[in-house]
């Protein structure tokens, strides 16, 4: 269970923009991993759910879901790797009415609370599995009666890149020389900036940690 890095993010979205533009789709952002997708006339609003390791979460705060449970939202799309260990492509999967994902992830808080444990972040498993583990077991199988839309080459081979070289055949200079260092936040700035991040991710605050760099180039 973990959440994908900013490359691999970019990789699995990108990936997903293709297939519905491939699909006959419109696709348009409206923020970070919400877009109105829309064929033949008919607009959804969707989010996107990525992920590396064949799992996805939302977050509950007690009350209730965040994103998930957002009534102005039709349905969710999953982007993910093929398999959780060794992957080999990226698979879009057509989209999941939220409302019947909100079940889904409901039955899987039920069985995590019945457990005795107490968590605002519910992952749950994309295949199924039955191992007796109530963090494996609790409504897995998002996608195993789903055909994934799309499939990708995760490393597609990529041509060598050329040296470059200048007018006179040699190497040209190494990259721009710079300064970096840690920006000191206070701590109301710091609140602001995870907050944002926290409601744009869909994560609880308490899993992120806020770092702001400044490089200076010379």
């Amino acid at each position: 269970m973990r959440t994908a890095d900013r490359g691999q993010e970019r990789k699995l979205i990108s990936a997903f923009e293709k297939a519905f533009k491939e699909g006959g789709y419109t696709v348009s952002k409206t923020k970070f991993k919400h877009y109105v997708i829309e064929k033949n006339g008919i607009p959804e609003k969707i989010i996107v759910r990525t992920s590396t390791d064949r799992w996805i979460s939302f977050v509950h705060d007690g009350k209730g879901w965040g994103t998930l449970g957002n009534s102005d939202i039709d349905g969710v799309i999953i982007v993910a790797y093929s398999r959780e260990r060794d992957p080999s492509e990226i698979c879009v999967y057509p989209p999941i009415p939220r409302a019947e994902l909100q079940s889904r992830f409901d039955q899987a808080r039920a069985a995590i609370i019945k457990a005795g444990k107490k968590v605002s972040q519910v992952w749950v498993r994309l295949d199924y599995r039955s191992n007796g583990s109530v963090w494996n077991t609790a409504a897995s199988g998002i996608v195993a009666d789903l055909e994934p839309l799309a499939r990708y080459p995760l490393n597609p081979e990529a041509e060598p890149e050329p040296q470059a070289e200048d007018s006179q055949g040699e190497p040209l200079r190494s990259a721009q020389q710079s300064i970096s260092m840690i920006v000191d936040l206070d701590e109301e700035e710091r609140r602001r900036i995870t907050e944002r991040y926290a409601r744009d991710l869909d994560l609880d605050p308490r899993r992120l940690q806020v770092e702001v760099r400044l490089t200076v180039f010379r």
